[in-house]
């Protein structure tokens, strides 16, 4: 398989990285960015890299109310799938 959370995508995106430096990149230094319980969180978590969920996405309705992020409900989401996010926030805006 080639795309989250599947190890190919993130090894090949890692030796590219590290093509472009001209050195191995540090998994400590990887941040992943995503939405998706199943694929972007899930993918980072089996790769041992730090995630931003970004819950605003896919898990809106479930995880951002009117106030904001709804950190219970997120870490409540999170634990039914058996993941961790290091960071989460309700938007990413570019």
């Amino acid at each position: 398989m080639a795309g989250k959370p599947y190890p190919a995508i993130y090894e090949l995106a890692l030796a590219r990285a590290a093509a472009a430096k001209g050195a191995e990149i540090e998994h400590r230094r990887v941040l992943c960015i995503g939405d998706g319980l199943p694929t972007d969180v899930r993918g980072a978590n089996a790769q041992g890299l730090d995630v931003l969920f970004v819950a605003n996405g896919i898990h809106g309705a479930e995880t951002v109310g009117p106030d904001g992020l709804n950190a219970a409900a997120v870490a409540d989401l999170l634990r039914q799938d058996g993941l961790s996010a290091t960071w989460a926030m309700a938007d990413l805006v570019w």
